[in-house]
């Protein structure tokens, strides 16, 4: 038994170490403003799974309103928060289903043997702003209903949003643009032949 904890304290203490991949992929589109609801992380397995839950996502592509986004990592050999709280203290707040971490930025990180790093940085209740980094063999992307997603139509999800929301903002500033010329053409008055219009 001893022998066993000795193990268990080493592997968790291996984990936590920084990484840094040598290619970067920007997951911005996905899951920027998503809230991170979930973490469950076991020592056995060597596995990860964080829940993600992005209202403005499923609401444009017409998901059902409790649909959440699970990204899970096997064969883990390192889960590392560089600033406070560290990963234990994050999942606690996490799973205990009052608190839930805001993400502002996503990067994945990959090396030539395949292994990949997920890098995190978000906020919990306005309160702590960790940055959080994953390190795996692999992993895998799918919604709370069982529906499997490729990485790339993952990020589709999210490229489909923020370019709607683009449109949406050149539209609107288009209109207001529009009304005010024409607000400025109906407000002037003809003084007659040679005068002034205002």
């Amino acid at each position: 038994m001893a022998a066993q904890d000795e193990a268990e304290q080493s592997s968790a203490s291996a984990c936590q170490k920084p990484y840094v991949g040598s290619g970067e992929t920007s997951l911005w589109e996905a899951l920027h403003d998503s809230r991170l609801r979930r973490v469950e992380s076991c020592t056995k397995s060597s596995t990860t799974l964080l829940e993600f839950e992005i209202p403005h996502l499923t609401k444009f592509h017409h998901m059902a309103e409790e649909t959440r986004f699970l990204i899970s990592f096997h064969a883990v050999d390192s889960l590392f928060a560089e600033t406070p709280p560290d990963w234990n203290e994050i999942e606690s707040r996490l799973n205990g289903g009052s608190e839930e971490a805001w993400i502002y930025e996503a990067t994945l990180l990959t090396e030539p043997d395949g292994k990949v790093a997920l890098k995190l940085f978000g906020s919990i209740d306005d309160d702590s702003y960790p940055s959080m980094t994953i390190r795996a063999a692999g992993f895998s992307i799918r919604t709370s209903q069982g529906v499997k997603l490729s990485l790339g139509r993952f990020l589709k999800y999210g490229e489909d949003y923020w370019e709607a929301f683009a449109a949406r903002g050149r539209a609107r500033r288009a209109a207001e643009a529009g009304n005010e010329t024409a607000g400025r053409h109906s407000s002037g008055t003809t003084l007659g032949s040679g005068g002034k219009v205002w």
